[in-house]
This record gives structure tokens, C-alpha cells and sequence, in this order.
């Protein structure tokens, strides 16, 4: 078999690439290499490369048949220049291994598996693979394979997955391993990151977009968010689905069940003897009650005090019957079960259950029609109209949706509407909105359309290429169907030259075929019209665009996100209004399953925010998003998006400040912590503390004088024992007043927890990093706290701000706790008030724990360090959940990512 040792990488790699390279030595010391690299960032020439180095025969697996193919035509086009007989390099079949061998995970199930294989890409067959007899690890041994390259390991189906992790296993140590992914699993449970960590090896280095923008890799660009409402039929839809449910809940409190729910629980008269199942249940009895209070029935104060953490019932929500009804329904022991199985049959006589849970605010069909709503063709008429009227000729849009919709062609060129959204109804509503101005092609598995003014030149390619197509004329219109012979790959490439040539300025297409895998570095507008795709094909679309395009070095890139907002409907029956007003339909709040959906993928997406000079991640960049959300509200949102894409200058030269004289790169992964964090008991207690401190200063100082007026009334004796009773007055003094300092503000309280979080964790040997910097700062307007530790390593950062988040929200079931404990002049006081969870990484034994009490004792006073895995800590558990003041203000943590400092 040929080895790597004769050729190299015919081209330079860039800044970031070469900084990998210089460390993979390094990286590599554990047998395994983690990269982290955005789209367009030129991962795949950096794994090649990495392989070529490790100088042994190597098995690449892909998500993708497309991407499986890229491997290898990288791999020939930029290492095998010259050679004669390149294909001889690269095989995409495991039954014949060569230098490079490109396989899908779905290829590498079937032969763990020993299984029948058959890969498709749209609808066309790529591969036929019998593995019954066929042993793979024998396989992998006798060609010397060496060298495992896995793209995008962590997104699989999960019994690809299985199947990679068992394989990984059975090479065990023999085989050095390569990572790639552009979307690592920072979200995921702490049990699959461990999964990830086990097969991949920790994060070695991390390639961002800013980073990519920065070095002219990626274009600049911006993300922009256009609201639509839904049509007439979908609207319908909604408001029966908010009509059954708001008729449901008020018939469940209209006759008798809620209270006959709450007499059986015994909630209201026993409370006191229920304390720990309360409080093991809280979120359920909190929504119960708000439930009850909302029906008007008396709920003692204490049982109030007890639930809620503000100590109040919150205002009623449709959600909090929806919590409510789904608490009895799993914890159906604390009710009586014939009144439990009552209020599932009425909720499923409603259809309000679907896959067992309590679907009260969301409903997956209604979901499903919104997300895809046929409103969106509206949105997509005035994004297209707005981007050609800028662009003119120079427009690359494409728009990706899910659904081809081929049967709805025979639709274009009349006067019908759509009910539906694809690629179709697409075409027809852009052809609608630009008319002959401006060029559309439609490009899909099974239908493609395209200009008849465009057909000759790209019959002339195509016969360049030997390809051969036939065409059908749409009536009325100025296109044509075309009907290829051949693969979808061949179409695929046709098209996009032609695209990229300007036969067209608008490609239409779906997100399985033009997705993932799919390249054209022309394209700078795209339309993200695809809403049942996973957040790691969103990312991969998006990357399509960002690309820079050596035809056009001043390229920039809009990004459209379309997302369909309920409005506000109207209902006959008051209660019935007054119910569905509560629960949704506030002009202060955006109601969208669409935009819920992508405020989570907007959290993977780095840009300049709209109205500040920084570059981060969260839909919060996306400042002009804002109440009121009503009709006139959400055409001015829409107005200004528009208006703001338009000037595609001012947003390459936002860019430019933004990442000006930042000559080394940094990307902070901090913290967001509620301002709320101050224990304001704490200030007061030691600020008394040192009130009686300063009265028996004043006093001593006092009678020393009064003492001294009188030559010799005071001996040397009594003066020494004045003196060191006064000294050890100001040395309380001063620790009481360091104290107070410690905890002053909520920045200064969150760096103090912040210091002692980050000793434990180096003492536990859980940083390794020699000098990690703690950075604490308060947001301009005060209502946030950002932290984060810097000069250490991905992992380690990811550990602090994981410790952080637990010990500073609210108490859950840690396996320690730490409770404040205030020294008076003359005794000792315990405040559960200022209890918090110890972190689980710290709490995994008693010493840690008692480490980090060392630590906060040194900065605020005693903390004893309370095991909660025995009766007495269970005991001391239920007492912290419901007086911490942690807890009573809902303190949530938000982790965010910003380029620059804090």
C-alpha cells in the first residue's frame, strides 16, 4: 500500500491551521487530536493534513455521501498534484482499503453490524455493500490502518453511534485519533459529553467565525430575522387548538376536579407534615397553587411561603396548568388515583397528550403547520424584492426549504394561492415578486426549473461535461422543466456552475440536496427557509453563505431566519379569552414555537451585535427585537431588518471595528449572572457587627482618655491591657470591614465566589493550567454580572463555568451543601438563607467540599460543608431549598461567548 511520504500540500495553509499543525505534536501525546473548526474554515484540508503527517493508512468516516466524496477530491486535488495515478490513492470502499479510505458512519454501522448496505443521496443509489462475511477490525489490521479521522462524530443516529463507539473499542490503543466538528456538544447531559470526550479526546483547539472573518477565510456577514403571521386555514387551526385547551382547563375547575385533586393530596391542611415531599415536588405544588389561587381557593400563607420562592403565587399562566396537570399525572401516589385516571381521560378526550405528556401551550401538528407556515411565501417576496433592488445582478441567493412539492407545478403560472410551503410555491411566489427582472432556477432531487433564455448556454456546458438533459416548457412563463440523464452529483455541479456564472441570480433548492456537503462560494444571500432540519444542518447552510468568493474579494453575506408568530385571537366567551390572555397573548412577549427554535441554534451563530461594537453569540445580539409585539410592532421589526440588510457597507465596516487592533484573538465563554446574586442579609448582619465594634472602640479609646486626663490614675499594666483589648478591636474591626468589601456589590460578591471556586478547582488538580486569570466584570446597565477564567484550556474553562452556574443557582439535590454560619460578638448563628450547592465536581467527596468552605470562610465568615445523603442531611436539605435566598430569586445563569475581553 502507498504511504504519504512522497507528497505534501500543494497550497499554504493559513494562520490558524498552521498554529494546529505546530501544536498537534502536543495534542497528540494522548493518541487523539479534537478540533473544533467552524464551516468555511478548512477543516477538512487540516485533517488531511494531519494524516499525512501520521504518515500511516487511514480510514475517514463522514456523515454523508457528499462529504464522504469531498475527502477524496480534496485529498487529489491538493496532496496528489502530479501524480500519475491518483486514484489509486483513495478508495470508498472498506472491502478495499487504499492510502485514503472515505466511508460513511452508515457504511462503518452495516459492516460492524454485518449487514446488507445501501447508501442513497436523494434518491440516488451510491453504494451496495454485502458485510454478512466480512470482518472489519481483521479487515482494518492486515491493511495496516492506523489512523481513524471521524468528521462530525458526535452527530449521529444512535445506532451509528453504538456502532462507532464499539468500534473505536475494539482498536483500542492502536490507532491514532482524528476530530473534526463544527458544532461540538457543549449542550449536551454530562453523560454524553463524557461519551464525546471518551471517543473524541478532549477539545485541543477551537477555530471560530470572528477568527475566520478576521483572516479573510469568511466573508462578512449578518444574521437578520423576518416575522410573519399565519394564513387564514393555519390560523384556524391555532384557534381551535386554543379553544380545546382553554375549554379543557376551565371545565377541569369548573366541575369539582381541581379541588377534589387538591383535598385528596391533603396539600392544604397537612402542608406542614408534607414539607420535604413539597419541596421534593415543588415546581408541580407551585403550579398547583397557582391553578388553585387563579380559581379563587384560600391557600394558607405558610404553604404559600413554603412553594413559592418569592413568596407569593406567580400570575396566572396556561403553562402552570399545564405543569400542574403533568405533576399529578406522574406523581399519581400523592393523589387519588380515580381522580388522577379522570383528568388523563379528559385531557386525552381533548387531545391534549401526545407521546404521554400534557400538551396544553403547544401542540406538535399545529407546531409542524406553523413552522412551515405558507405565511412565510410573504416574507420571502419582500426579502427577495429588497436584495434584488440592492443587488441587482450581482444577487447569489439561494433559499433552501424541506419539501419539493412537485405536484403543485402545474400551479405556476396561474393566479392560485399556495397553502402550502416548498420549493414550488417558493419559485412561484419570488417569480411573482421580481417578474422578469431578475433570473430563478430551481434545484432539487426530482425537479429542476430553469430561464428558457438560459438553456442553450447551459446545454453548451453540460455537453462539456457529458451530460444530457431534455426540457418541458411551463405554460405561461418564461421557464422550463428540465429533465436530466444521469446522477444528481452531475446535475448538482452543472447548476451550481452555471449558478455561479449568473445564469441565474436566485437558486431555489432543498436543504437534503444543496445542505450539507454542497460548496459554492458565490452565494451572498441566503434564505433559510428549511424548518425541520437538525441544529447541525442549519449550521452547515448557514456556512454556505459565509464563504469568501476569490471571483468577488469584497463579498459580504446576508443571512434570512423566517419565523411565524401567533397573533392575538379573539374569542367569544369571556373566560375563555381571559384564559388564552393569560397564557399568551401579551404584546411584551414574542409567542413562537418557530423563534424559541432559533434563539437555541442562534446560540452556535457569532456576529457584530446590531446596536454595540462587539461581536457574540444569542439572539440577543439582535437588539431591535423588541416589544411591542403586535401587528405594528412586527412590521416595524420587519421594516428595519430590511432596511439595515440593505446596507451591506456599514455592516463589513461594523465587522472592521469590531475586530480592530485585536492582534490576538481570543473568544470568552463566560458567565451571565443575575445581579440578584448579593446576599443583602449578609451586608446587614456584619455591618451591625461592626456597628458594635465602633461603639466599644469609641468606648475604650473613651476611657483610655478620660483615664489619661488623671496623671497616673491609669498604671502600665492596666494601660497595656486598654491597648491590646482596643487592638483586638480594630483587628475585628478590620476583618469585619474586609469582609463587607468582599460582598459590597453583586460584581464584587460574584468574583469573591468566583476565587474560591477557582482555588478548589486548582487544588483538586481540576486546572492544570499554571496561571488561569479570573475576569469579573458588571454590564454597563447593572443588571448582569459576567465572568469567566482565561489562560487555561477549553476544558478547564468549561469545568469552572459549570462549578459556577451550580454553586450560584438555585439548590436542586446536590450531594453537598454549604451553610453560613454568622459569628456574633458573643454567639453563633446558622443562616440557611445562605446556603448553596456545593458543585458536583467538588462535592464528590467531603475533603473538597470542605476546601471550598475553607476558602469562603477566609472570605466571608464560616461555611460548614452538610453531606445530604442521610436522614439529618436530608433534613438540613429541605430547609436550605426553601429559605436560600438563591432560590427565592430564581437566579438563572446564562452562558454566553463574546470575541475581545469582558
Amino acid at each position: 500500500m502507498r504511504r504519504f511520504k512522497d507528497f505534501s500540500f500543494n497550497g499554504e495553509f493559513r494562520d490558524y491551521q498552521q498554529r494546529v499543525l505546530d501544536n498537534a505534536d502536543h495534542y497528540l501525546e494522548d493518541g487523539k487530536i479534537n478540533i473544533v473548526a467552524a464551516p468555511g474554515s478548512g477543516k477538512t484540508i487540516l485533517g488531511l493534513e494531519l494524516i499525512r503527517r501520521l504518515n500511516e493508512p487511514a480510514l475517514i468516516l463522514s456523515p454523508t455521501v457528499i462529504i464522504r466524496q469531498q475527502w477524496g477530491a480534496r485529498f487529489i486535488e491538493y496532496f496528489l498534484d502530479g501524480e500519475p495515478d491518483k486514484e489509486a490513492y483513495v478508495s470508498y470502499h472498506l472491502k478495499s482499503p487504499a492510502c485514503i479510505t472515505s466511508v460513511t458512519y452508515q457504511t462503518l454501522h452495516a459492516a460492524m453490524e454485518r449487514l446488507k448496505n445501501k447508501e442513497e443521496d436523494e434518491g440516488e443509489v451510491s453504494t451496495d455493500s454485502d458485510f454478512e462475511e466480512f470482518d472489519l477490525i481483521n479487515e482494518i489490521h492486515r491493511h495496516g490502518i492506523k489512523t481513524i479521522c471521524l468528521d462530525e462524530a458526535h452527530h449521529l443516529k444512535s445506532q451509528w453511534q453504538k456502532s462507532l463507539e464499539k468500534f473505536i473499542e475494539a482498536l483500542k490503543q492502536e490507532v491514532k485519533i482524528i476530530s473534526l466538528t463544527a458544532t461540538p456538544p457543549y449542550d449536551s447531559s454530562d453523560n454524553d459529553w463524557k461519551r464525546y470526550i471518551s471517543m473524541c479526546g478532549e477539545i485541543d483547539e477551537e477555530i471560530y467565525v470572528p477568527e475566520l472573518v478576521k483572516e479573510h477565510t469568511l466573508c462578512p456577514h449578518q444574521d437578520y430575522i423576518f416575522f410573519n403571521y399565519p394564513d387564514k386555514d393555519e390560523l384556524e387551526l391555532v384557534k381551535e387548538f386554543r379553544l380545546r385547551s382553554a375549554n379543557c382547563v376551565s371545565s377541569i375547575i369548573k366541575n369539582g376536579l381541581l379541588d377534589s385533586l387538591l383535598e385528596s393530596s391533603q396539600i392544604l391542611v397537612n402542608y406542614k407534615e408534607m414539607t420535604e415531599v413539597v419541596l421534593d415536588n415543588a415546581e408541580g405544588f407551585n403550579a398547583l397553587l397557582c391553578l388553585a389561587g387563579y380559581h379563587g381557593i384560600d391557600i394558607p400563607k405558610k404553604l404559600i411561603r413554603l412553594v413559592c420562592s418569592n413568596k407569593k403565587l406567580p400570575a396566572f399562566h396556561l403553562k402552570y396548568a399545564e405543569i400542574a396537570f403533568r405533576f399529578v399525572l406522574e406523581q399519581p401516589e400523592l393523589f387519588d388515583y380515580a381522580l388522577v385516571k379522570e383528568l388523563e381521560y379528559q385531557l386525552k378526550q381533548n387531545r391534549l397528550i401526545k407521546r404521554n405528556q400534557v400538551c396544553l401551550q403547544s401542540d406538535e401538528e399545529v407546531n409542524k403547520v406553523l413552522v412551515s407556515s405558507a405565511g412565510k411565501l410573504e416574507g420571502i417576496r419582500q426579502i427577495t424584492l429588497s436584495e434584488y433592488n440592492q443587488m441587482r445582478k450581482k444577487l447569489r441567493m439561494v433559499i433552501l426549504t424541506d419539501y419539493i412539492r412537485k405536484e403543485l407545478i402545474s400551479v405556476i403560472g396561474g393566479d392560485k394561492s399556495f397553502g402550502v410551503i416548498g420549493t414550488v410555491p417558493i419559485f412561484e411566489a419570488v417569480r411573482q415578486s421580481v417578474g422578469d427582472r431578475c433570473d430563478i432556477g430551481l434545484l432539487s432531487g426530482s425537479l429542476v426549473i430553469w430561464p428558457i433564455k438560459g438553456i442553450e448556454k447551459l446545454r453548451r456546458i453540460a455537453a462539456s461535461r457529458n451530460i444530457i438533459f431534455t426540457e418541458k416548457e411551463l405554460k405561461d412563463t418564461a421557464y422550463s422543466e428540465i429533465i436530466f440523464k444521469g446522477s444528481n452529483r452531475e446535475k448538482v455541479s452543472l447548476l451550481t456552475q452555471a449558478f455561479e456564472q449568473g445564469e441565474v441570480n436566485i437558486l431555489i433548492g432543498t436543504s437534503a440536496l444543496l445542505g450539507e456537503g454542497w460548496d459554492s462560494p458565490c452565494i451572498n444571500s441566503l434564505i433559510m427557509a428549511s424548518f425541520v432540519g437538525s441544529f447541525v444542518l442549519s449550521n452547515q447552510m448557514r456556512g454556505r453563505a459565509i464563504r469568501t468568493d476569490k471571483n468577488n474579494p469584497d463579498k459580504t453575506a446576508n443571512i434570512w431566519h423566517l419565523v411565524t408568530v401567533e397573533p392575538k385571537l379573539g374569542f367569544s366567551d369571556k373566560i375563555i379569552e381571559q384564559l388564552c390572555a393569560a397564557a399568551f397573548y401579551d404584546n411584551q412577549v414574542l409567542v413562537s414555537d418557530d423563534y424559541e427554535t432559533l434563539k437555541r441554534r442562534f446560540e452556535c451563530f457569532f456576529a457584530p451585535a446590531y446596536q454595540r461594537d462587539i461581536i457574540e453569540n444569542g439572539i440577543e445580539r439582535i437588539e431591535i427585537v423588541k416589544p411591542p409585539f403586535d401587528s405594528e410592532g412586527i412590521k416595524s421589526i420587519n421594516d428595519e431588518m430590511l432596511r439595515l440588510a440593505a446596507d451591506r457597507t456599514a455592516m463589513s465596516e461594523h465587522w472592521g471595528k469590531c475586530l480592530k487592533d485585536k492582534d490576538m484573538f481570543y473568544i470568552f465563554d463566560f458567565d451571565r449572572i443575575p445581579d440578584r446574586v448579593l446576599p443583602t442579609r449578609f451586608l446587614f448582619i456584619n455591618l451591625m457587627n461592626m456597628g458594635i465594634l465602633l461603639a466599644l472602640l469609641t468606648m475604650c479609646i473613651n476611657m483610655m482618655i478620660s483615664k489619661m486626663v488623671v496623671i497616673g490614675s491609669l498604671g502600665i499594666p492596666q494601660m497595656l491591657i486598654a491597648v491590646g483589648i482596643t487592638l483586638l478591636i480594630i483587628l475585628g474591626l478590620i476583618r469585619v470591614v474586609m469582609k463587607i468589601l468582599n460582598f459590597i456589590s453583586p460584581e464584587k460578591t460574584v468574583r469573591t465566589f468566583c476565587e474560591c471556586i477557582l482555588k478548589t478547582l486548582m487544588g483538586m488538580g481540576e486546572i492544570h493550567s499554571p496561571q488561569p486569570r479570573l475576569l469579573v466584570k458588571a454590564e454597563s446597565h447593572g443588571m448582569f454580572i459576567d465572568c469567566a477564567i482565561d489562560n487555561a484550556t477549553v476544558h478547564e474553562k468549561n469545568v469552572f463555568s459549570n462549578a459556577v452556574k451550580e454553586l450560584l443557582t438555585s439548590i436542586n439535590n446536590p450531594r453537598y451543601i454549604l451553610i453560613k454560619t454568622y459569628s456574633f460578638i458573643f454567639w453563633k448563628k446558622t443562616d440557611y438563607s445562605q446556603s448553596y450547592a456545593c458543585p458536583s465536581i467538588i462535592g464528590v467527596n467531603k475533603e473538597n467540599a470542605e476546601i471550598l468552605a475553607g476558602y469562603l470562610k477566609k472570605a466571608g465568615g464560616f461555611y460548614q460543608p452538610c453531606f445530604t445523603r442521610n436522614e439529618k442531611g436530608k433534613k438540613l436539605l429541605t430547609k436550605c431549598r426553601r429559605k436560600s435566598y438563591i432560590n427565592r430569586n430564581e437566579i438563572y445563569i446564562e452562558r454566553k461567548q463574546r470575541v475581545g475581553t469582558l
